[in-house]
């Protein structure tokens, strides 16, 4: 047993250098393994994380690859809604919605169509409706001074100056006209100062042309008082 001990002791101190080398070659072996270890728990979240984005794209896009807009902002105007005020000869008048992008026959139509008194010839049925937009149909024989126009227009009965040669219209040459007059003109006639000139230009602004002068009841500030004292001074 002693001749055992004592031979391993020998071996021992022989080979000392070698066993020693191998331990070392054994941790550093070791310490690479536990470092590959740790590195690959580390990277597991970032390949979690890049599956959950992936996950996130093909769920955002269609079967075509292409990525769908979910922020809900459809720059088609024509899908918008607005309200319109039909009045005068419809069936029907009322505030109803319509799209932008709609004509005012369209809304027409919804009111029940024309009543059998409309004055078809004195609506624009191609215009496109806006938002709070007044759509009034004449009666006819309502717009008496547009209609004498009209007709002199086609017939081509003017007035000659036989001084000056110039040719001026038969009717309305003196009238303050509703739809083109600045607020200076507007101002010319009587009862009508800086703040009734401005209000009707900001009504003309938000809901367009007036279509008769009667629609000037429209504007506020103006009743029938006020109307019956413009009416033979104004056209449209």
């Amino acid at each position: 047993m002693n001749n055992f001990i004592d031979e391993v002791k020998d071996f021992i101190e022989d080979h000392l250098y070698k066993i020693l080398l191998g331990m070392l070659v054994v941790i550093i072996l070791f310490g690479i393994l536990i470092m590959g270890m740790l590195n690959k728990k580390s990277q597991q979240p970032v390949r979690n994380d890049q599956a959950t984005i992936t996950k996130t794209m093909a769920n955002s896009s269609g079967s075509d690859g292409v990525v769908k807009n979910n922020s809900g902002d459809n720059s088609n105007d024509n899908s918008k809604i607005v309200y319109v005020d039909v009045k005068g000869a419809v069936n029907s008048p009322g505030v109803y919605q319509v799209k932008m992008g709609m004509r005012s026959i369209d809304a027409i139509k919804l009111a029940g169509g024309f009543s059998s008194s409309a004055d078809k010839q004195h609506i624009n049925l191609a215009q496109k409706l806006t938002d709070q937009q007044i759509i009034y149909v004449p009666i006819k024989g309502e717009v008496k001074s547009s209609l004498t126009q009209f007709s002199n227009l086609n017939s081509g009965t003017n007035k000659s100056n036989s001084e000056g040669g110039e040719s001026t219209n038969a009717t309305d040459s003196s009238k303050v006209n509703l739809n083109t007059a600045n607020a200076e003109k507007l101002m010319e006639l009587n009862g009508i100062g800086e703040k009734k000139a401005s209000q009707i230009i900001s009504y003309r602004k938000s809901h367009g042309k007036f279509r008769t002068v009667d629609e000037l009841k429209e504007v506020p500030g103006f009743g029938e008082k006020t109307l019956a004292n413009l009416k033979s001074l104004i056209c449209v």
